[in-house]
């Protein structure tokens, strides 16, 4: 008869504690039986959208020396803005220690000729282009940082100028010296020429540069580097085309052939040429603007 109390005291106690696991298993803030649940409801989300408004600011110049590609032109970009672009480089002639003729012969300027190999456009090719070639006051180091904001120093006026359209698929045929008294008619597509002897300049160059016939100027590259430093080569459109939102921005190469300025001349009745192509981009001798 005394056990009955006790046992109904357990009783008791032991229905209690299932009444408050009971409530504990349905409180809603637990995380009892969360890993019966799907991830996908497991917790409450909730999907909004944002929107982004972006610009462009000017930044300070980047390093531009050993470029890529060499770029020419103005642009205006809706999503990027204005951009013009132009390019510094070196050139050697292709050999060194060369004589363009014998000492006691007659040279005769033919023509000096500004080449460029076209790789690519970007923007509007109805959009003419006003291309001038100058000669640098200053030459490029190879171990100096160059930056796209740079100075250039030049001297006197333009060695050329001349108005440029884009015309894709275009062949120019172009007499080319290719053997000892003789000629060939050479079609080149995707090249821009320019001539730089029709200035009082580009002549004053090409004069020089057969002068030079007794390899004084082209023993070496040191020495035809002091007698020309290098070209900068730039190009504007008209501002009204930039306005409304066009341009055109051309593409070439630094090692690419037919890039590079170009001498024709007479030795006697043979016609020659004579390359100097961009110094290779390993030597740090050429910079975009």
């Amino acid at each position: 008869m005394m056990n009955r109390p006790l046992w109904g005291r357990l009783t008791a106690l032991a229905l209690a504690l299932a009444g408050g696991m009971g409530l504990v298993s349905c409180n809603q803030e637990g995380t009892l039986g969360l890993d019966l649940l799907p991830d996908k409801d497991r917790y409450l989300t909730l999907t909004d959208s944002v929107s982004l408004v972006g610009g462009t600011v000017l930044e300070d110049s980047l390093q531009s020396q050993l470029p890529g590609s060499f770029l020419l032109g103005e642009l205006n970009n809706p999503a990027f803005g204005r951009a013009r672009a132009s390019f510094v480089f070196q050139v050697l002639p292709s050999s060194e220690n060369i004589r363009l003729g014998d000492p006691d012969s007659t040279l005769t300027l033919d023509s000096l000729v500004f080449s460029m190999s076209l790789a690519g456009y970007q923007g509007d090719t109805n959009t003419s282009l006003v291309l001038r070639v100058h000669r640098l006051a200053g030459t490029v180091a190879p171990n100096r940082t160059y930056y796209s904001r740079d100075p250039v120093r030049t001297i006197g006026e333009p060695l050329g100028q001349s108005i440029y359209r884009y015309r894709s698929g275009v062949i120019d045929p172009i007499n080319e010296p290719v053997g000892q008294n003789l000629d060939s008619i050479i079609k080149y597509s995707g090249v821009l020429r320019m001539r730089l002897d029709q200035t009082t300049a580009g002549l004053q160059l090409a004069q020089s540069l057969l002068a030079g016939k007794d390899s004084v100027e082209y023993k070496d590259a040191s020495s035809f580097v002091r007698f020309l430093n290098g070209l900068w080569v730039e190009a504007q459109t008209d501002p009204n085309i930039l306005r409304n939102g066009n341009g055109l921005l051309l593409q070439s190469s630094p090692v690419a052939t037919r890039t590079g300025l170009y001498l024709y001349y007479k030795n006697g009745s043979q016609r020659r040429r004579l390359d100097s192509p961009p110094v290779g981009s390993s030597t740090k001798r050429c910079w975009n603007l």
